[in-house]
């Protein structure tokens, strides 16, 4: 059996050195979202569990000034945890069959024409969904349907003041705006 490659009772199962090189590097430098978060890991979630980050969800200081010799107030943070890839999402699947005759009679490489090609159709899918997902079906919640999210409100075609307003926002919510990123349509690039 090739490296790479398992099998189960169905057949081969691809592992992740296999699916790195040729599904991920290319979606990630064909994706605008992937390419915007260059620390974006693939998850090895073992057995296809979902992969849970924990985080803080309340963080009080309990009057934190105290005088020499006092008794330091003790506070409990509210622990939580983000939850991805849950085990009832639809997984973005394509299929297309090439005949052995058009790949042996093709004047160029087909395979690398149509792999480039679906590689842009699902890099396409795949930011459409992260960024405006609806989560319907056990799809994918894109950030915009997020909850907690914040929105400049009334934006027709957004001007510099626009985008200074949704920085203040990001750093009024304790966000730094080094890690942040503009997704924004030509069209409205362009407007």
């Amino acid at each position: 059996m090739p490296s790479g490659y398992s099998s189960d009772a169905i057949g081969g199962v691809l592992t992740p050195e296999r699916v790195i090189p040729v599904l991920y590097d290319p979606l990630g430098r064909e994706s605008v979202v992937l390419r915007a978060t260059p620390a974006a890991n693939i998850f090895d979630a073992a057995g296809g569990a979902p992969v849970r980050v924990p985080r803080i969800a309340a963080l009080a200081l309990a009057d934190p000034w105290r005088a020499e010799n006092t008794q330091i107030a003790e506070v409990d943070p509210t622990y939580d945890e983000l939850t991805l890839l849950p085990t009832s999402l639809k997984s973005l699947k394509v299929l297309h069959r090439l005949s052995n005759e058009l790949a042996r009679n093709s004047v160029g490489n087909v395979e690398r024409l149509v792999g480039d090609a679906f590689i842009g159709a699902i890099a396409r899918e795949l930011d459409r969904a992260f960024l405006v997902g609806t989560g319907s079906g056990n799809t994918i919640t894109g950030l915009a349907n997020q909850t907690g999210v914040q929105a400049v409100t009334g934006v027709g075609t957004p001007t510099v003041d626009d985008l200074h307003d949704a920085e203040g926002m990001l750093m009024a919510g304790n966000g730094d705006p080094i890690y942040a990123a503009w997704f924004m349509a030509p069209r409205s690039f362009t407007a």
